[in-house]
């Protein structure tokens, strides 16, 4: 008898306990950060990763062949247009130079020597105190003098040149950027030594794809951001487009800065702003957080649609929306937001996050609406 007296008492408490649950209070709208749809801006701007570096730049070598002698200067060191960088040694060039200015001095004195000699004939020939064929004599060999002189002349000019050539100088004022030389190598001519960069004027090269090079025009302005300078954009003008294309496709284009900031060096990193076309018309701008991949270049957007009836107190609740999936074209990606191409108007608002988490239908608040209790 205990224990079906149990099993009563069990059910019994049971139901009194059911009979005092009340109904679950439906569950409040979700609340989701939404935007407003804007139009694209007229220009489409592409951004590339530049550096920023000098216009006056060259890779300097020696003319000849040599062992190096000395080398003046280190990575980083400063000279004046003319300075002398680096030599060569020079004492074969030296004895070259000695040894075409001793062959020009033997030439000169043969050239005057025969000179003297066809003066004398010259005189003798009308009193017939000389022949004809001795005349002819003096005058050939004043010529052959005359042109071995010119001929030594050449060779000292030429040795001349060459213990020049020994010698690396500043074509301007700048900076050694590179060294690729030391005292005591041996050095072919023609063979890189050293890199320098001018004191002048800076320039910021950047890569653009084949695509879109041809959108771009010598003297329009473009925006650059310096890297190590904050958001601040500066303005460029572009002074030249390369006009061979480098492996992958690629075209360099070079811009020149308006008005650099102070201290602003070589090497910096940039991001380079350029206007590659007009936006259509019906183009519009969404953050990159407020859409999901379709696939065929498309994407879809969860727009907000105000509901038919509003809440009576306005103060007490927030409004309400609904959910609608819309699919729309995706025309590109930029730096810091999506470009669609139409499906939606430029007052349209969409969800910008959360969007796995929402569906066809849903009721939905916004964070930026409501009374101050959800603190806004």
């Amino acid at each position: 008898m205990t224990k079906p007296f149990s099993s009563v008492l069990l059910l019994a408490v049971l139901a009194a306990g059911c009979s005092n649950v009340e109904a679950s209070p439906e569950a409040e709208p979700k609340r989701v950060a939404a935007t407003t749809v804007g139009a694209a801006e007229a220009t489409v701007v592409r951004t590339f990763s530049g550096k920023v570096r000098a216009r006056s730049r060259a890779l300097l070598s020696f003319e000849v062949s040599g062992r190096v002698e000395k080398v003046h200067y280190d990575v980083g060191d400063t000279f004046e247009a003319g300075a002398e960088l680096a030599r060569l040694e020079q004492q074969v060039p030296r004895l070259n130079v000695a040894r075409a200015k001793a062959q020009l001095k033997e030439a000169e004195a043969t050239q005057a020597q025969a000179q003297r000699e066809f003066h004398r004939k010259q005189q003798l020939l009308p009193t017939q105190a000389t022949t004809q064929a001795s005349y002819d004599l003096a005058l050939s060999q004043l010529e052959t003098s005359s042109s071995r002189v010119e001929v030594a002349k050449a060779a000292l000019q030429l040795a001349s040149e060459e213990l020049a050539d020994t010698v690396l100088n500043a074509p301007y004022a700048g900076v050694l950027s590179e060294r690729l030389i030391e005292p005591s190598q041996n050095v072919a001519a023609g063979s890189p030594a050293l890199r320098i960069q001018g004191q002048g004027e800076l320039e910021v090269v950047v890569d653009v794809p084949e695509t879109l090079v041809t959108a771009l025009s010598v003297g329009s302005e473009q925006r650059v951001q310096l890297t190590a300078f904050g958001d601040e954009p500066y303005q460029a003008t572009i002074t030249e487009i390369s006009a061979d294309a480098e492996p992958g496709g690629i075209y360099p284009v070079y811009l020149t800065l308006s008005a650099p900031p102070a201290g602003l060096r070589s090497g910096a990193s940039a991001e380079v702003a350029l206007g590659v076309g007009a936006s259509a018309p019906d183009e519009l701008t969404i953050p990159h957080t407020a859409f999901l991949p379709s696939g065929d270049n498309r994407v879809t957007v969860f727009v907000l649609e105000a509901e038919a009836e509003e809440p009576a107190d306005q103060s007490e609740a927030p409004p309400l929306y609904v959910v609608k999936k819309q699919e729309v074209p995706l025309v590109r990606l930029a730096q810091d937001h999506a470009v669609i191409g139409g499906g939606l108007t430029k007052d349209a608002v969409i969800v910008t996050r959360g969007l796995a988490f929402l569906r066809e239908g849903q009721q939905v608040t916004r964070l930026t609406e409501g009374p101050e209790r959800y603190g806004h």
